[in-house]
């Protein structure tokens, strides 16, 4: 995954021919260097949130009559860098979560139950049979809207949670040679 915003300190688009360094690939090349920590601690920590007062009803809603579908999201986290020996070794972490829960308003067209009746077909489809006898799984029509076909309005309910993070040592073996360690999850 790429870093947060927060942790990136470079950030450079290479097109055209590129060197060596960075292998024989067609194409423009992104090239994020995350931020290193330094003799001071430095940090940050931010939060972004959205609901559904910010937000239109969809059009899917108003057709059915439904008000708007429940809406969170929120974005937070934060950054760390600072020394743990002076002039010599130092560390960077930085974490972003995620959250979002909201619902959709669905309106369909299913098969009413004057169809569903099989009786008097010959061979009719077994799999029509086995939906059509569990509603749990094709439901019956619950709705009637005016000039229009949909007859069946539901909702469904997602959520969505993300976590990331890394973590980065880097440590100034001479005034000409580093070494740097990083780990993402």
């Amino acid at each position: 995954s790429s870093p947060t915003v927060d942790a990136l300190g470079e950030v450079r688009i290479i097109t055209g021919n590129s060197t060596a360094e960075f292998g024989n690939a067609n194409g423009g090349q992104v090239v994020m260097v995350t931020k290193s920590g330094t003799n001071q601690f430095h940090g940050n920590l931010f939060f972004f949130g959205e609901n559904q007062n910010l937000n239109a009803n969809t059009w899917a809603a108003k057709l059915s009559g439904a008000p708007r579908a429940p809406f969170n999201r929120a974005m937070f986290g934060g950054t760390l860098g600072g020394p743990i020996l002076h002039n010599k070794l130092f560390f960077f972490v930085d974490y972003q979560g995620a959250r979002q829960h909201y619902s959709t308003v669905e309106n369909r067209i299913v098969v009413s139950a004057a169809v569903r009746d099989l009786t008097g077909i010959a061979n009719p489809n077994p799999a029509a049979v086995y939906l059509y006898a569990h509603p749990e799984l094709y439901p019956l029509p619950n709705t009637a809207i005016a000039n229009s076909t949909i007859n069946y309005v539901s909702s469904s309910a997602q959520a969505t949670q993300n976590d990331q993070g890394d973590a980065k040592v880097d440590w100034k073996a001479t005034t000409t040679d580093s070494i740097s360690g990083r780990f993402s999850i």
